[in-house]
């Protein structure tokens, strides 16, 4: 049975409202839907597996690092994100089984590097990153070096995008690449893409979420919220949409 909304505005039957799995992420190839994953789960709780929410279904859950603490829920913005404060608690993230590479493809990347900098590491907040023995062990994307001063996608030689300045504004923020041969276009927070200057190479793999580990472990110091990745370069007004839906979701102005 139809169900009309309002005027011109009909469900058919079987179409669900309010799902939490917004309709502009609904292609992606991987989807950790942070809200859905943690639910109702309170400040505190160890969160120790990644259900993806993607059209690829399990091939892609994640889960916690082994012999690492879970990272735990904690609330920013009045919504529920996952505290990965590798260095303080050992809350490292997750592991892909396996791995996806990224040559024409996109990347979206929710959350805050909000613990500064001392003298012995400097902060980061990785999205996605590289398990150490793989290929992809030195791969990263997301924020790092000097309390938020860059924003990195690199491959497998440690090579690829850095942006200066990026994220300057402390909260939540969403990041995203798309990536189509060796061009990138980045968007900071904002449905405005910026090409990099230059051509991008390499080999950009990915098989962990919130760090790295190429022998030099690189676990993220922040908050974490939804990640997302589509084996597709998408459109600028494809690519608005999804930080428009992320930034719905967190309440992020």
């Amino acid at each position: 049975m139809a169900i009309e909304l309002g005027p011109g505005v009909v469900l058919g039957a079987g179409v669900q409202v309010g799902a939490s799995t917004a309709n502009a992420l609904s292609s992606a190839n991987i989807y950790y839907s942070i809200q859905d994953i943690i639910g109702s789960a309170v400040d505190g709780t160890s969160i120790a597996s990644l259900t993806n929410y993607g059209v690829d279904g399990v091939t892609y859950a994640a889960t916690n690092v082994p012999g690492r603490t879970a990272p735990t829920v904690i609330t920013i913005n009045g919504k529920k994100v996952l505290n990965l404060n590798g260095y303080g608690n050992n809350q490292w993230g997750y592991n892909i089984a396996n791995a996806f590479t990224v040559g024409n493809g996109s990347l979206f990347v929710v959350g805050w590097d909000a613990f500064g900098n001392d003298s012995l590491f400097q902060s980061r907040l990785m999205g996605f990153g590289g398990q150490r023995f793989s290929p992809y062990q030195v791969c990263f994307f997301g924020w790092s070096n000097l309390n938020n001063a860059s924003f990195l996608f690199r491959d497998t030689g440690d090579g690829g995008v850095t942006v200066y300045p990026s994220y300057s504004s402390a909260g939540l923020q969403v990041l995203g690449i798309v990536k189509t041969g060796s061009t990138v276009v980045y968007y900071d927070n904002t449905t405005t893409p910026v090409t990099f200057p230059g051509s991008v190479g390499g080999t950009f793999g990915f098989n962990t979420v919130g760090y790295r580990d190429y022998g030099i472990q690189q676990p993220s110091t922040g908050y974490l919220g939804d990640v997302a990745w589509f084996d597709t370069a998408l459109s600028t007004q494809e690519a608005g949409s999804v930080i428009t839906q992320l930034k719905s979701i967190y309440n992020i102005t």
